[in-house]
């Protein structure tokens, strides 16, 4: 039988079981953007490709965790990536940029056809788009 006593842990250490508390938090760096990574086939290097680079714990270790099962049911991993701040918002602004051509092409009826020529009906004064806000 095992000694229980020799397996106790402070109580500023301890984390109760089934607290709620986030797996995948890590403490943030500074000019960084941080993302975690599926372990999926062509993603960490995509992400590798994009700028990103592995975060590295205390010991130099790559920082990972178990995030779900894989298509062959093992264990699929999560890798904490970065990349900086800068480029991370040019990436976003890139994305917004997009954003922004399509709901102008969903306004003017000019998405996956041609207005006018398709049968599709497009008001005199436009396509408006809502969101509630």
């Amino acid at each position: 039988m095992n000694d229980v006593s020799t397996r106790r842990v402070s109580g500023a250490q301890r984390r109760p079981f089934g607290s709620q508390n986030q797996k995948l938090a890590y403490a943030p760096r500074v000019g960084y953007h941080r993302h975690w990574f599926n372990d999926d086939p062509g993603r960490i290097q995509t992400a590798q490709d994009a700028g990103y680079t592995h975060v590295q714990d205390k010991e130099g270790k790559v920082v990972s965790r178990v995030v779900g099962v894989n298509p062959a049911g093992g264990a699929l991993t999560g890798f904490l990536m970065e990349i900086p701040e800068e480029w991370f918002e040019e990436d976003m602004a890139r994305g917004q940029e997009l954003v922004k051509q399509t709901e102008q092409a969903i306004k003017s009826g000019a998405v996956g056809g041609t207005p006018g020529q398709d049968g599709r009906y497009i008001p005199s004064t436009g396509i408006k788009i809502t969101t509630g806000r």
